[in-house]
């Protein structure tokens, strides 16, 4: 007799994970090293940076979506913008739209991800494989925001 094997594989799919680096910068934003991670820094008002990415084959479901950055300088404060839209072949690439402010405690020099999953749970149409997203990252006129921006993780079922 073979013993129970109800726990014998896992009960959800594993995650799966992408990394995108940004691809465009915009409003005097400069490509910048530290040791050997590269980005964009925003380091005044208006300063943008861009990224496209395209949702994988095998996505199910969103787990989580994060800007991962390294501030500047120490704030307790800092502040960016980001926008969102994504669509598939044949929509207008504002089909589906969100813009949030989001503000988090930097600490110098440290690798930082902050939750961008909102922009996307939000939305009425959930994020299908085979979507198209684009993300705008800006600092906001008159905040305070410092920091070199690496990229977008995107993890899902």
């Amino acid at each position: 007799m073979i013993g129970d094997r109800s726990n014998r594989h896992a009960k959800e799919m594993p995650t799966r994970c992408a990394f995108y680096t940004f691809a465009s910068l915009a409003g005097g934003a400069t490509l910048t090293n530290l040791g050997g991670f590269a980005g964009v820094l925003i380091n005044a008002n208006g300063e943008q940076t861009f990224l496209s990415l395209f949702v994988p084959h095998d996505f199910r479901k969103l787990k989580h979506l994060c800007l991962v950055l390294i501030p500047r300088e120490a704030n307790p404060a800092m502040t960016i913008r980001t926008v969102c839209n994504f669509a598939h072949d044949g929509e207008v690439y504002t089909t589906h739209s969100k813009t949030l402010d989001h503000t988090f405690i930097a600490a110098l020099d440290v690798v930082q991800e902050i939750d961008l999953t909102a922009l996307l749970d939000t939305l009425i149409v959930p994020l299908h494989h085979n979507d198209y997203i684009g993300i705008e990252v800006t600092r906001v006129a008159g905040q305070n925001t410092n920091a070199m921006v690496l990229g977008i993780r995107l993890r899902y079922l």
